[in-house]
This record gives structure tokens, sequence and C-alpha cells, in this order.
């Protein structure tokens, strides 16, 4: 890398850095913001979540950040203290993103990709707030790292953790199955025998936040909240049901354009590239209020 680049990546990497201390402090508190914080503080105030009061979210995010509301208390500028965390997520997703770059490319597009995606707009915004996505995304991160190490029941760990906190892992899910398939064309016995570790490290979380509940006698109100009541959201959205009759047609395509490019020789770009695809149109065809942090993955 020439001098002038180095300049360049500095300069552009300090200017991130002043843009979010900025940012911090003066953007404004998105709505999610405090309804997560009501759902954290319900648990410092000895209640249950989805027994004792309503939340459609999965349960593991409030749960981790739910004792630094207890330290902290109840005081005006709360919600800024409950963004520092965030901070600690946002440097995790920078640096997977540098790992997984520099592997799959060289020092040089990992930086890159590093400076431009922390200045990148949807994702510097929604990095900054107290949101599920930011600990999703994460999981999902440090995942992909796990996967790439063959540390499969880690892998299995962190993406059980991610289901904990949002039930957009199972976009996840279907996008790691189905890009395995397609990058592997049906070879490649060996990656059969890691199901068995990554799916004994996927379950241990979401058993015990489901035995938990159960033995809170918050199951049925758990089930209704987390999965009824967000189905049910489907039916005042009528558009949701063209995504899923598009979707065999959007698959169609992407796994056409994998095949044109099978002979591709990095084959972690390959996946990666094959993911994208199948993670963009299946969420398009089965998630239903679509925004800019539903892509904090491909992002």
């Amino acid at each position: 890398m020439r001098t002038s680049e180095r300049i360049l990546l500095a300069g552009a990497a300090a200017v991130s850095l002043a843009l979010r201390a900025v940012a911090f402090f003066r953007y404004r508190f998105d709505s999610d913001e405090p309804q997560h914080l009501h759902v954290a503080w319900g648990w410092t105030a000895g209640l249950v979540q989805y027994r004792d009061y309503f939340d459609n979210h999965a349960p593991l995010f409030h749960l981790l950040t739910a004792p630094l509301l207890k330290a902290l208390g109840e005081r005006a500028d709360i919600l800024l203290w409950m963004r520092a965390p965030m901070l600690i997520l946002f440097a995790a997703v920078l640096y997977a993103t540098y790992v997984i770059g520099r592997a799959m490319y060289d020092e040089r597009t990992a930086l890159w990709g590093v400076v431009l995606l922390s200045l990148f707009p949807p994702f510097f915004l929604k990095s900054l707030e107290y949101r599920t996505d930011n600990l999703w995304n994460t999981l999902w991160m440090l995942a992909l790292l796990a996967l790439m190490r063959r540390r499969y029941s880690l892998a299995g760990l962190l993406l059980g953790a991610a289901l904990g906190v949002s039930l957009k892992t199972t976009l996840l899910l279907a996008t790691l199955g189905i890009a395995a398939l397609i990058a592997t064309h049906g070879r490649g016995k060996r990656n059969w025998q890691m199901l068995v570790p990554f799916a004994i490290g996927f379950a241990i979380i979401p058993a015990l936040l489901l035995a938990f509940f159960a033995l809170m006698h918050a199951w049925d109100a758990m089930v209704y909240c987390v999965f009824t009541f967000n189905a049910n959201v489907s039916q005042t959205r009528g558009y949701v049901h063209l995504g899923r009759y598009l979707y065999p047609f959007a698959l169609a395509g992407v796994i056409f354009a994998a095949w044109r490019f099978r002979a591709m020789e990095n084959r972690a770009r390959y996946f990666a590239a094959v993911a994208t695809g199948i993670f963009i149109v299946t969420l398009g065809g089965f998630w239903i209020l679509i925004s800019p942090r539903d892509f904090l993955p491909i992002m």
C-alpha cells in the first residue's frame, strides 16, 4: 500500500471515529430503543418478560443488558449509557469483518472494507442504537469466524445465542444450509460430520431459555408473544404472500447464477457471494417487516 493511500485510509478512519463520537451523543433516539429499555427494566423490577408484560422479541438481549440497567439505575440519560455496550458490539463486528476480509482477499481489502463499513450510513446509524439487531449481527459475524476456523461447536453455540436474540436467525440458518449445499456441489461428505457438534452447540442456549420460561410459568405467554403475535402481523400485510409465491423463482435465479460461477477458485468468496444472494431473497420472501437493520449481516 502506497504512503498516500495509507494517509487516506488513516484519515477516513479518523473521520469515522470522530463522527461516531459526535453521533453517540447527538443522534436522535429511535422509537425501538425505549421499547427495548422498558423490557430490560421489567427484569430489573422483578417481572418476567411475556408473563407480566408484553414484548414480541426473543429475550436474550434484554436479559443480558438488564444487569447494566440495574447497576446504573433510573436516570434521565440512561439510554446514552445503554448505548455504550453497542460500541463494543460495533468493534467486534469490525474485527470480524477485517478477519474475514483478510482471509478472502488481502490486508488492503480488509482494511478498506472495515473503514468503508464503519462509514456506510445505514450501518453507521443502526450500530449506534440500543437494539437487539446489534447483538444479533455480532453473534452472526463471530459464528462465521468460528466456522472459518472449523470450530463447529462454538459456531453452533453462537448461532443458538443469536436465535435467543432474534428469530431472524432462522433466515441465517436457511442461508447457511442452502449456500453450503450449493457451494459443495453435493460433494464434501466430511461437511456432514460437523452437523453433530454444530447441532449440540446450537441447542444449548435455546433449550436453557425455553426451560427457564417454562419454570417461570411463562411458556404460553412466550409462545403467544414471540410466535403467534408475530405470525399474525402477516395478516395486516397483504403483499407478504406475493413474496412467498415468488420465492422459488428468486431462489432459482440465485442457484442459476451460482451454477454459472461454480468454477470460482476462491471457495470462501464463492460461498460468501452465494450466501448473500440466498439471504436477500429469503428475507424478501419470508420476513414480514423489512428495514435496513435486517441487512446488517450483508453490510
